[in-house]
C-alpha cells in the first residue's frame, strides 16, 4: 500500500510497550499502518488485522524516519506467510543521488 503521510509519536516515561510509534497514512489519508519501536531485548511480532502494525527494534527508528523524508513513493508491505512487515521503496538508479 502507497504511503502518502506520517505522524511520529515518541512516548515519554514508558517501561513496557513501545518507546515510539510511526502512524502512517495511505494516499485517502487514511490509517494504513503504523510501526512500533520497542528498546527492549524482546519484541513482539506484529500483526496484519484492521491495518499492519510492524514491530522494529528502537535503533531503527532514525532510518525509517530518513526513508519517509527522503524517498518517494514508500510503501508499507506485509511479509506473506510471517508475522511482520516491512517499508519499501521502488528501485532508483545507482548513484542518482538528490537533484
Amino acid at each position: 500500500m502507497k504511503l502518502a503521510n506520517y505522524a511520529i509519536r515518541i512516548n515519554g516515561g514508558i517501561t513496557e510497550g513501545p518507546c515510539a510509534q510511526i502512524h502512517l497514512f495511505n494516499e485517502a489519508n487514511k490509517l494504513a499502518g503504523y510501526i512500533q519501536f520497542y528498546d527492549t531485548a524482546e519484541i513482539p511480532a506484529g500483526s496484519n488485522d484492521n491495518y499492519m502494525i510492524l514491530t522494529m527494534p528502537f535503533h531503527k527508528f532514525s532510518a525509517i524516519v530518513d526513508v519517509l523524508r527522503n524517498e518517494s513513493p514508500v510503501f508499507i508491505k506485509w511479509q506473506e506467510g510471517g508475522d511482520n512487515g516491512f517499508i519499501s521503496t521502488t528501485q532508483e538508479r545507482i548513484g542518482e543521488g538528490e537533484e
